[in-house]
């Protein structure tokens, strides 16, 4: 009787880690979903100019004021959002895996709420609307 509920025991915990890894890759796809999104967020506009206007649209990117500055607050914006996620979600992600105990899903916990925390923060600024406020 006490060898079938060890091996019961066993087959549960076996049970649980790969319960815990299904989580892992679903962090992880999103995790990687997110920073590809990024990545095409930044580029979109490059690429749409190269191909919309050829060898004249890379020639405005050097010229035109009113591009350049909305390219580098893109990039300004982009690199925000980076160090604070680097900032805020590695300490976040030692916390939850070293101090409380959570091991590698507490690093994915970590990356899923700081990505969660600067979407909200990006809304909120867009939300904002002083943006709207410049004059082109």
């Amino acid at each position: 009787m006490n060898e079938r509920a060890a091996e019961g025991h066993a087959v549960n915990a076996h049970a649980e880690r790969g319960a815990g890894r299904g989580a892992q890759r679903i962090a992880s796809v999103v995790a990687a979903l997110a920073g590809s999104l990024l990545l095409i967020f930044l580029a979109a506009p490059i690429i749409e100019l190269v191909g919309v206007s050829g060898a004249d649209g890379l020639r405005r990117l050097g010229t035109d004021h009113e591009l350049r500055s909305s390219l580098a607050l893109t990039a300004l914006c982009a690199t925000a959002a980076t160090i604070l996620g680097f900032t805020c979600g590695t300490p976040l992600a030692y916390l939850l895996a070293r101090t409380l105990g959570l091991g590698p899903p507490g690093v994915f916990w970590a990356i899923a709420i700081a990505f969660s925390v600067m979407t909200l923060v990006s809304a909120w600024l867009f939300r904002r609307g002083t943006w709207k406020l410049k004059r082109i």
